[in-house]
């Protein structure tokens, strides 16, 4: 998912950290976006007839959310390096318990981003903040999965 190699992140504009709490960010955000548009109420006790017929790969996505949701609420770092990438997982986590570290501040401490404009807030800052919090999943398929 977050590219290999140092020229790759060159690709991306940014340090393997910031691409890697880029790209958790964008996990996170787009399952705090998407629950920001569920329908009413009406709709919703509707939804929840049908979760148990919801496939097992939405089931599945959707409790990866929330673990990693939790996590990051809970400044949890042993279950957020769960989720990251077997290669850079050491990597990630001396970053991680490095309170000044970039990827540390991206995700747990609007305090210490020293980037943007001043208005940058942490993953744990705009899931704190989200009364109620909720994870809507959305899998579609691609012609690339056959391959």
């Amino acid at each position: 998912m977050i590219a290999r190699n140092n020229n790759s992140y060159r690709l991306l504009g940014c340090a393997r950290e910031t691409a890697t709490a880029r790209l958790l960010l964008l996990v996170v955000a787009s399952m705090f976006l998407s629950g920001v548009f569920l329908p009413t109420r009406a709709h919703q006790a509707q939804q929840k007839s049908s979760t148990a017929r919801k496939n097992t790969p939405s089931r599945e996505l959707h409790k990866i959310g929330e673990a990693i949701a939790k996590a990051v609420l809970d400044k949890n770092i042993e279950t957020l390096l769960t989720f990251d990438r077997a290669d850079l997982r050491s990597q990630d986590e001396e970053s991680l318990k490095n309170t000044k570290s970039n990827l540390y501040c991206y995700i747990f401490d609007s305090e210490c981003i020293t980037w943007g404009d001043g208005t940058w807030r942490s993953v744990y800052d705009k899931l704190s903040q989200a009364h109620p919090l909720q994870i809507k999943v959305s899998v579609s398929s691609s012609r690339y999965d056959r391959q």
